[in-house]
């Protein structure tokens, strides 16, 4: 619970930090209400978890309640489709290209920013890469 809780109170901070409390909210509303709501699936899954405290039913209890989450990632709602299509998108895109680096002034050293002795990853991109990453989780 302690995790959920944690989770819970992530999303509420990126939320107001992206300034989309409306956008949550109508999503919100629109997954508990209207035509093809998940009222059902969590009146489900509370009632089936309730008789999880009888100790007679806990094993039954417990297969039903997989049972209803693998029932509810592969309906036909398409959760699925729309998981493996969001994840595909996000990582189709390039990441954005970095300001060129200067060379250095001194002719020894390691070389410049894409030399093979840095394994071609250029500092500069990777540092620009490495916030725009951070960026898009906020």
């Amino acid at each position: 619970m302690p995790f959920v809780l944690l989770i819970v109170g992530v999303l509420i901070i990126v939320v107001a930090i992206r300034n989309t409390q409306n956008q949550l909210g109508a999503l919100v509303v629109n997954d508990f209400t209207g035509p093809g709501n998940f009222f059902y699936w969590i009146a489900a899954i509370f009632i089936i978890g309730a008789l999880g405290y009888v100790d007679e039913l806990k094993a039954p209890s417990r297969a039903m309640l997989a049972l209803i989450l693998i029932a509810l990632l592969i309906s036909n709602r398409g959760f699925f489709n729309s998981f493996v299509a969001q994840l595909s998108a996000g990582s189709a895109q390039p990441p954005p290209p970095g300001p060129p680096m200067p060379k250095p002034a001194s002719g020894g050293g390691s070389g410049g920013g894409g030399s093979p002795s840095t394994g071609g990853l250029n500092p500069a991109t990777f540092v620009t890469t490495a916030v725009s990453l951070g960026t898009k989780f906020l």
